[in-house]
């Protein structure tokens, strides 16, 4: 009920955003210097079989972004100050399913919070940029435009790299210093920031705590990747990542280590493009050290048609699976092989700021836990975009 009223509330809200949206667009003349985007995500989410426990929830996620132009606010060129505010309501469907990867990628505790607050400056005809605040590392890193329909949240980074908690959704993010770079077709990024984000002892709200037991969070990606609008060549993005993470990490009462580290690779290409058509596959492949994580392997990969229905341009259709593999070290403590999980969803546009999507999960041994039955999981979004 909490979670319906919440979602309620947030409606009322979006729906007075839009109208002020609408109201500002009618005056095309004046160029503000600030950007507003709220979205809002509600769910139902029915664990139909197997799992922790069978049942249905609501949950869903409200965004709203601030984005304030330098240049147009009279200053200088190519800067951008950012404060992206987050907010979960609802109950969290992993505990219904007990899976580790997350059949849903907008869970997290009920909390309101400013999740990114950063200064952004764009350098060399935008060829450099440089970020200085509170990121989430998925922004940019690990991300492939094919996956992004897919709910799972292995889709949205692999959970050889979400299981060391860097700076990702649902907490609030680390203080970070990020450099970018894209010219002919190649791109190289790198971040640095605090590893432990947020205060653990105190997950909700907006928390900073830097502590000297934190560590520090590194990670670069090298790739190749073309302009997806540009006919001439077939869109492509092929990146190499490598992570380090300091922060100490106890295995047991006597056996404390540090410096863990992992390497991944990601890959996505269109196959063909039709004049409402838009087809493409996408891959995953990580690796975590195997003597310091639950999860060693992951793999990934999915296939995505961007207008599957004549006339339906701007609808999509997206399968894909996830398998995070165990390490040597958590199987020893009793746990299956892998987690894997398989997806087919559908997300149709119903008018021009509406979404409607069901989706369907099939997750074989949830948790690597042999004691719990495989699960088959719906669920059916709507998202409303500002």
């Amino acid at each position: 009920m909490k979670g319906k009223l919440s979602f309620f509330v947030i409606f009322g809200i979006s729906l007075s955003l839009n109208s002020a949206a609408l109201s500002q667009e009618s005056n095309e003349q004046i160029e503000s210097p600030l950007l507003l985007e709220a979205s809002i995500f509600e769910q139902m989410v029915s664990n139909l079989h197997g799992g922790q426990k069978e049942g249905t929830l609501a949950s869903g996620e409200f965004d709203l972004v601030l984005t304030l132009d330098t240049e147009k606010s009279g200053l200088w060129e190519g800067g951008s100050l950012v404060t992206y505010f987050l907010g979960y309501f609802g109950e969290q469907p992993s505990k219904y399913v007990g899976d580790m990867q997350g059949t849903s990628n907008i869970e997290g505790e009920e909390t309101f919070r400013v999740f990114e607050a950063y200064y952004e400056q764009s350098l060399y005809a935008e060829q450099l940029t440089a970020l200085i605040g509170l990121r989430d590392v998925n922004a940019e890193f690990s991300v492939l435009e094919y996956a992004q329909t897919l709910f799972n949240g292995s889709f949205g980074i692999g959970y050889d790299i979400s299981q060391v908690t860097p700076s990702l959704t649902p907490d609030t993010t680390a203080p970070a210093l990020e450099l970018r770079w894209k010219a002919d077709g190649i791109y190289a990024q790198g971040i640095i920031q605090d590893g432990t984000p947020g205060d653990p002892n105190h997950s909700r709200g907006t928390r900073v705590k830097l502590g000297s037991d934190d560590g520090i969070y590194y990670a670069t990606e090298l790739g190749l990747v073309n302009d997806p609008e540009n006919n001439e060549s077939p869109y492509r993005k092929y990146g190499l990542g490598y992570w380090y993470h300091t922060k100490p990490l106890e295995l047991s009462d006597e056996q404390t280590i540090h410096n863990n580290w992992g390497v991944y690779f990601i890959g996505e290409r269109r196959l063909c493009q039709f004049e409402e058509q838009d087809v493409g596959i996408f891959v995953q492949i990580g690796y975590a050290d195997d003597e310091r994580n639950a999860v060693s392997n992951y793999y990934g990969g999915g296939l995505t048609i961007f207008g599957p229905i004549s006339g339906r341009s701007e609808d999509t259709l997206s399968l894909g699976f996830a398998t995070a593999k165990l390490s040597s070290m958590a199987r020893s403590s009793g746990f299956d092989y892998a987690e894997t999980s398989y997806e087919l969803t559908y997300k149709a546009k119903l008018l021009d700021f509406l979404y409607l999507q069901p989706d369907l999960q099939y997750v074989v041994n949830p948790g690597a836990d042999p004691l719990l039955d495989d699960a088959w999981v719906f669920t059916l979004r709507m998202e409303m975009i500002i």
